[in-house]
């Protein structure tokens, strides 16, 4: 919710720091209500951190929950004529963890102006995901930045954001398979083929990877050890044909 008035901003305020309204919404059955308002729950202690949101219809832009059990929060206002500075709140809270068999916590913020409002808390990966709920709507959630490594040799990157993604047609080479994640799209880049090696006793095969062979020995062998052990055009190894190594070899 945000306002866009300066007489909006004061209506506001006097909401947020009067102290005239307490929220009556109580605890759910899907928290463990033993929880108080003294020393943080290990459950409170995993709520601690810096969570911010760009939705606008989110209840605050930012909160903060600190190890101590208060918390402070931010929202934004919008003014026609003149910058606004932004609402803030702060007080004490309360984290209630899930009841055996559930996955959604509780979260009490007890305001200085008196206010106080439950919330329901899905809380992912520290630091990753942070969301919380009430009335069965959404009223603030934080998803981190994903980690992108858009430097990995196995990807090749054709778009780096899932709106960039969706407006963009491409095909991947054969060999090469689609990917689309948080950090983008694009193929998968096949891995290099291994090179060849120059293999048998002596010296005398060109092959994926080590052989056995006899031990006689044969003049054209000497041909080999000038040549180039590579992969052909459909990837199979062998010795690199050359007017030299033909000219060896029909010498023999």
């Amino acid at each position: 919710m945000r306002a866009h008035l300066a007489s909006s901003l004061f209506l506001a305020s006097s909401l947020v720091f009067a102290g005239c309204a307490v929220e009556s919404v109580e605890h759910d059955d899907e928290v463990d209500t033993s929880e108080t308002a003294g020393a943080l729950s290990s459950y409170g202690k995993d709520l601690v951190g810096e969570y911010a949101t760009t939705d606008m219809a989110s209840d605050f832009d930012k909160i903060v929950l600190k190890a101590d059990g208060t918390y402070v929060t931010t929202e934004t206002i919008f003014c026609i004529t003149t910058p606004c500075d932004p609402l803030r709140d702060s007080g004490k809270f309360i984290g209630y963890k899930p009841v055996a068999g559930r996955y959604l916590g509780g979260l009490r913020l007890n305001s200085k102006s008196g206010r106080s409002t439950y919330y329901r808390v899905s809380l992912g990966a520290p630091h990753e995901s942070f969301k919380l709920s009430r009335d069965g709507k959404t009223w603030f959630k934080y998803d981190a930045a994903p980690k992108c490594d858009y430097s990995d040799p196995s990807r090749r990157y054709m778009g780096k954001s899932l709106d960039i993604c969706s407006r963009i047609k491409f095909a991947c080479a054969a060999g090469e398979s689609y990917f689309s994640d948080k950090c983008g799209c694009g193929c998968t880049v096949a891995p290099a083929p291994k090179a060849c090696v120059v293999t048998g006793c002596s010296g005398q095969v060109c092959a994926e990877s080590d052989v056995i062979t006899t031990c006689e020995y044969r003049a054209e062998y000497a041909c080999y050890a000038k040549s180039t052990c590579e992969r052909d055009a459909a990837g199979n190894c062998g010795w690199r044909k050359t007017p030299e190594l033909t000219a060896c070899l029909g010498g023999i």
